[in-house]
């Protein structure tokens, strides 16, 4: 009889555990494996809202948002493209399917046809569903951090130097400025992805989430549209360019032939008269841009330096043809 019992308990244990397991793998189990893939899905989002913050953030260093922004002087195309463009073009490739190209278009923002299709939960819901980028968070570039306000007002005091000498330049008619101190070096972006709920898996069917991510650079983003404006900003700090006008000019060229060495460059009177190839040794407020290295070149070429830092370049840099570069 004790044997028979114990036979019995033993089977009603057994079905039991089973429900026991059942029911555990239906309510803990299931879920789990439902939401670790959902996790990792979660997580490459996250990474993907960091790097675009990076990636917009770097892009406000080295883009004009404006017209308005550029240096004075500026001549080549205008590397302009405003916070909205980075934005949309952040959006396109970060948060699209890998295996999109990187393209110059890619300022027209994100396609749900070329989305990550791994992106997805388990019943094949997207997940992410590109939502376009509202009001910038930083419309242009901040004050660089400056909390004993020291480093700002020294360089206000030189910029409005830099400014009233541009002033007196031109008022001379000399073609000249110095915009190249920037006290607004400080860029930052601010990135949000919303991610859709999953219907039945809770807590994730009501949790509303969205990644966020912050980024933030400090530089001077200044650059060169080409010679002729570097030239004109450097200009700016040249105080002999004062002398560098018509009337100076002139009197060079009176003075210049009883003194040959003050002789201006191109002067109006020839010294000797005859030799109209004269153009003279004195170049007031002349810029001369630096040489590079023939061989940095795509024509190629040497060049050795001596230890006074002296270098002879083979080809020779071309000397400058006109006389106000």
């Amino acid at each position: 009889m004790s044997i028979g019992r114990h036979v019995t308990s033993r089977r009603h244990l057994r079905g039991q555990a089973m429900t026991e397991l059942a029911i555990t793998a239906s309510f803990v189990l299931v879920p789990i494996f439902l939401m670790i893939p959902l996790l990792g899905k979660y997580i490459d989002i996250r990474h993907s809202t960091i790097q675009a913050a990076r990636y917009e953030a770097w892009e406000y260093t080295v883009w004009y948002a404006s017209k308005s922004d550029l240096p004075d002087g500026f001549g080549l195309p205008q590397p302009v493209k405003d916070v909205y463009e980075t934005q949309r073009e952040a959006r396109r490739r970060f948060f699209s399917d890998t295996k999109i190209p990187i393209s110059d278009n890619d300022r027209t923002g994100w396609k749900s046809a070329d989305r990550n299709l791994t992106w997805t939960d388990h019943r094949g819901g997207v997940l992410y569903s590109g939502t376009p980028p509202g009001t910038p968070d930083v419309p242009g570039p901040d004050l660089t951090p400056d909390p004993t306000h020291i480093f700002s007002g020294v360089l206000k005091v030189v910029s409005l130097a830099f400014q009233a000498l541009q002033s007196v330049l031109n008022f001379f008619g000399v073609s000249a400025g110095f915009t190249a101190i920037n006290a607004d070096g400080y860029f930052k972006s601010s990135v949000a992805s919303p991610v859709a709920n999953v219907a039945g898996l809770a807590p994730f069917d009501t949790i509303n989430l969205s990644f966020n991510a912050k980024a933030s650079v400090l530089a001077d983003g200044w650059n060169s549209g080409g010679t002729a404006q570097t030239a004109y900003q450097a200009a700016g700090i040249v105080p002999t360019k004062l002398l560098d006008n018509p009337v100076m000019n002139g009197l060079q060229s009176i003075v210049g032939i009883l003194a040959p060495e003050l002789r201006p460059c191109d002067p109006w009177v020839p010294f000797p008269p005859w030799n109209s190839d004269d153009k003279g040794s004195l170049w007031f407020g002349y810029i001369a841009n630096d040489a590079v290295h023939p061989d940095r070149l795509a024509s190629g070429g040497s060049h050795s330096c001596n230890d006074a830092g002296m270098c002879d370049f083979d080809p020779a840099p071309p000397m400058p043809t006109d006389c106000h570069p």
